[in-house]
């Protein structure tokens, strides 16, 4: 609901909620959503980047695919208003 406001309701049938863990104690909550005809995709919302090592949590949600998921594109959505957006940025591109 919070990766799709507008859509979320048509895009339920197609979606499973999942809760991650990270072994640094980080949680992440997302959807691993499977339109028909479309390439499953792993939504994931970020809303605690900041405050974590995105490299080593980029690991372990790609990680993820290997062991359980089996999807096509990986979409961390990160909050606008961050302050600290620049930075997360900046690790995620290294």
């Amino acid at each position: 609901m919070t990766l799709f406001p507008n859509r979320a309701l048509k895009a339920l049938p197609f979606a499973k909620s999942i809760h991650f863990l990270a072994r640094d104690g980080t949680s992440f909550d997302g959807a691993v959503l499977e339109l028909p005809g479309q390439p499953k995709t792993f939504h994931v919302d970020g809303k605690s980047a900041e405050v974590v090592n995105l490299c080593e949590s980029n690991l372990a949600l790609i990680d993820l695919d290997d062991e359980h998921f089996h999807y096509s594109s990986l979409v961390i959505a990160l909050e606008n208003a961050s302050p600290a957006l620049s930075s997360a940025l900046e690790v995620l591109w290294l």
